[in-house]
């Protein structure tokens, strides 16, 4: 098993990523520490950890790559079957390998992600819905799709996930992190795999400790410009590995392209780019206001009669547009 941790000015919190990997209840592991031009103590605690133990490899990089960069180049120097991306501010219970690879080996699968236990100052609480966790049956293209919608405020897509992947399935389908996307890097990434044909599933049990610092990214909106990209990628992907983009696939792809590209007009709008905003307003299709016009309608129905005492279920939660589009095809 090789662990894949970056880490950039990561020297307050890496000992605790990497111990968690190293008392791991599997303990054939290598951990690949990458060090992305840190210019704190990143270097110093991480070769201090490699003196203490063998299976830590260090690698430091002459210039600040970024994160999709770093865990490429983790990739390619790992050399077990299996690998695993680690922030270097997260950690993992113990067993965490243990339960992922015996699943894995199990079900013969390239791709397994388990729950995230999102922790911070002063809480604890699991990303993803219980519903989402429990599917127990292959991931496709359709459920993905409508599971994973980064930027959407209230939800936490599944884009947030940290998979473990088979590493030949990603060398024999040429799939790495692209380099030119600063966010939204994870959900394209993970949308390419599961595009080109990849065995995936979820488990239930809440494995992944993922924090959330206070200025981290994970804190941060996407901005909406960064993950207009995303569909385009995905695209220019499919096309190159000769995927079948059907009726179904390319509706799903626009749909994301046209729900970021108006939430980029929205964003112009507040920060008072009026004109600019207007020019990516006519981008919009007809269909994109119709249905999200409609949410907005149900959505403050739906507030009328609570305010009014009615109380809903779960089953009265209204999905976003293209969400229910999406499932509605499937």
């Amino acid at each position: 098993m090789s662990v894949i941790i970056p880490a950039y000015n990561a020297g307050d919190f890496i000992e605790q990523a990497v111990h968690s990997v190293l008392k791991q209840t599997m303990n054939s592991v290598e951990v690949i520490i990458i060090n992305d031009a840190s210019s704190d103590d990143t270097r110093e605690k991480a070769l201090k950890l490699c003196d203490l133990d063998k299976r830590i490899i260090y690698y430091e990089n002459d210039k600040n790559l970024g994160v999709s960069a770093s865990r490429n180049i983790g990739i390619m120097k790992a050399r077990s079957k299996y690998i695993s991306i680690l922030d270097s501010d997260d950690y993992w219970k113990g067993n965490r390998l243990s339960v992922m690879i015996e699943y894995m080996e199990k079900n013969n699968l390239d791709m397994l992600a388990d729950q995230l236990i999102v922790t911070s100052k002063n809480s604890q609480e699991n990303a993803f819905c219980p519903e989402w966790m429990a599917y127990d049956n292959y991931i496709n293209v359709f459920r993905y799709m409508s599971m994973d919608w980064p930027g959407l405020k209230g939800t936490m897509p599944l884009c947030y996930m940290k998979p473990i992947f088979r590493r030949e399935f990603l060398i024999r389908e040429n799939i790495f992190y692209n380099e030119e996307l600063s966010l939204g890097e994870d959900s394209l990434f993970y949308s390419c795999v599961v595009m080109a044909g990849a065995r995936f599933m979820l488990i239930p049990d809440a494995l992944y400790f993922y924090t959330v610092r206070d200025g981290s990214l994970s804190k941060v909106g996407l901005p909406a410009l960064q993950l207009m990209k995303i569909p385009k990628k995905l695209t220019e992907f499919c096309i190159s590995k000769k995927i079948n983009i059907d009726q179904k696939i390319s509706f799903a792809i626009e749909s994301k392209y046209q729900s970021f590209l108006l939430k980029h007009s929205i964003d112009l709008i507040k920060c008072g780019f009026y004109k600019k905003s207007l020019s990516f307003l006519m981008m919009v299709n007809i269909s994109t206001y119709a249905r999200w016009f409609l949410y907005f309608i149900k959505t403050l129905i739906k507030k009328f009669f609570i305010l009014l005492g009615f109380k809903f279920g779960e089953r009265a939660k209204i999905d976003p547009p293209f969400i229910s589009t999406l499932r509605r095809m499937h």
